[in-house]
């Protein structure tokens, strides 16, 4: 029963202040035609509210994405790997958890919804609840539903 509190308590903490992305709702807007369209987004019920994801495109970060937060990137046709690290102060207690990653070959006026979603596996072997991140890529109809209840974040100039 005291295991049950601590995570109950932990999970409070982490989620109690949590900071969200503060820009406008998401809006569609045309997809340029010699151009793939990637949005990346988190949606609402992250277990760390107070964390920053790093998110890069081959290597190179484009946001600190926040929880309900999205960025959109407009990006040319080819083969890019998309990671994922956190950020602040959770990052030495996020760094027994390895960096997510999704490789993927964009197509000239396609969509793609990235969310970086979360889990918790509350099994109780040898104390510990296990998270798990990882990026999925939604078809149009359940990503554009998805990240439209998401706000823009801040997102960094790409140098690709």
């Amino acid at each position: 029963m005291m295991k049950h509190i601590l995570l109950l308590a932990f999970v409070l903490i982490l989620t109690g202040c949590k900071t969200t992305a503060s820009g406008p709702l998401f809006v569609a807007t045309p997809v340029p035609s010699d151009k793939a369209r990637i949005y990346i987004f988190r949606p609402q019920g992250d277990v760390f509210m107070n964390s920053y994801a790093d998110v890069r495109v081959d290597e190179q970060t484009v946001s600190y994405l926040r929880p309900e937060g999205y960025v959109q990137l407009d990006l040319p046709p080819e083969y890019y790997r998309f990671t994922m690290v956190w950020r602040d102060q959770y990052q030495s207690l996020m760094k027994s958890y390895d960096e997510i990653e999704l490789m993927l070959d964009l197509e000239p006026g396609k969509i793609y919804y990235l969310s970086i979603t979360s889990d918790v596996n509350a099994t109780w072997q040898a104390n510990v609840s296990k998270y798990t991140w990882r990026f999925d890529l939604m078809d149009a109809q359940k990503g554009a539903l998805a990240v439209a209840d998401t706000r823009l974040d801040k997102a960094f100039a790409l140098n690709l």
